[in-house]
């Protein structure tokens, strides 16, 4: 329980920093300005969340449809993370399940017992649970997964609208997607059949989803 705590300890407090972040730098609007088409052009309904990819760029998850195939395995959710300067390190199991109609996340315990869920189903990102905190913003984990999961199509254009750069590099033995401003790396998803490890560059976390055998 200690392990899955510290996985979830680690998206509370990356939630909360990036939402002080833009809420301070968030610049109050001009009620005599025109609306840009251009910057709503990643709007989404106001039941999701912005996950910020940058400091200053968002966007939103991607539709359900957008997911390459359907998953429904046990994995090892395990990664690293920094915590007041100190290195933490957290391994725990869940169940993913991903199609064309969402993505369910299943947190377990060490004895496989049920410590909450998340739910996507495109409109909603939402966690239920009586061990954590309910306004957790699951689009971060949410947009973590699809980075992995959807297509490439899919997340090159849904980037590209964000003035991001996502590009992919597929051999026989492993897939490796990358997510870039400018020449700047932000994060970096290597794809093989039994894992899937995702570095962000920018937020110093790392993580990797082992499917159980």
């Amino acid at each position: 329980m200690k392990a899955l705590f510290y996985a979830v300890s680690f998206f509370v407090l990356s939630f909360a920093s990036l939402s002080l972040f833009s809420c301070a730098t968030q610049a109050q609007p001009d009620p005599k300005a025109q609306p840009d088409p251009k910057a709503q052009r990643n709007v989404q309904p106001a039941s999701l969340n912005p996950v910020y990819v940058t400091n200053k760029i968002k966007v939103f998850p991607l539709p359900t449809e957008a997911i390459a195939e359907e998953i429904e395995s046990y994995q090892i959710f395990s990664g690293t993370f920094s915590m007041k300067g100190i290195k933490k390190e957290f391994s725990s199991p869940v169940y993913l399940q991903a199609d064309k109609n969402g993505i369910v996340i299943m947190l377990l315990t060490d004895f496989g017992m049920e410590a909450g869920t998340i739910f996507y189903d495109g409109k909603e990102a939402k966690i239920e649970s009586s061990f954590f905190p309910q306004n957790i913003k699951c689009e971060y984990i949410i947009l973590d997964l699809q980075n992995a999961y959807c297509t490439a199509d899919e997340l090159s254009a849904h980037y590209e609208k964000a003035g991001l750069t996502f590009a992919q590099n597929a051999t026989t033995e492993k897939t490796v997607r990358t997510i870039a401003k400018g020449k700047k790396l932000i994060e970096e998803i290597v794809i093989t059949q039994s894992e899937i490890v995702i570095k962000n560059h920018l937020r110093k976390y790392s993580y990797r989803l082992t499917v159980c055998e």
